[in-house]
């Protein structure tokens, strides 16, 4: 059974950041920001959100939930038994709705950086801007 992510966090910073190389070299939707953060629910998984221009056409989720997937271990990123990865993607409109309306998600992602339990991966010039959106001010 592999130790919470609570208590190793960053553990799996190095697949995190190889990840987020991967999502660099994808250019039709290119990558704004990438933040690997520790939330307090399922302790032992990988969550990374990424604020990625175009994704969704630009749409915002009438229900008000940020697109999360999950995978478990694959060729490309060995995960430990049980242990699966979210991914939280969204675009910039989504995601000043979703930090200004302060969506669940969006909400667990700001939790975890004012605990300090993040790190930013990758940040484009636009990233301040967003950055400030999510911390709230």
């Amino acid at each position: 059974m592999p130790q919470t992510l609570k208590q190793d966090f960053p553990k799996s910073e190095s697949k995190v950041r190889q990840l987020v190389s991967d999502h660099l070299k994808l250019t039709d939707e290119p990558l704004l920001l990438a933040i690997y953060y520790a939330p307090d629910r399922e302790p032992g998984d990988i969550f990374l959100f990424e604020l990625i221009k175009g994704f969704g056409a630009g749409s915002v989720d009438p229900d008000q939930k940020l697109f999360e997937v999950t995978y478990g271990s694959s060729g490309s990123l060995r995960l430990e038994p049980g242990q699966e990865l979210h991914l939280v993607l969204t675009n910039p409109q989504e995601l000043e709705i979703a930090f200004n309306d302060q969506w669940e998600t969006a909400m667990e992602i700001r939790s975890a950086i004012k605990r300090k339990r993040f790190r930013v991966m990758y940040e484009d010039r636009s990233a301040k801007k967003f950055m400030e959106i999510i911390r709230g001010g």
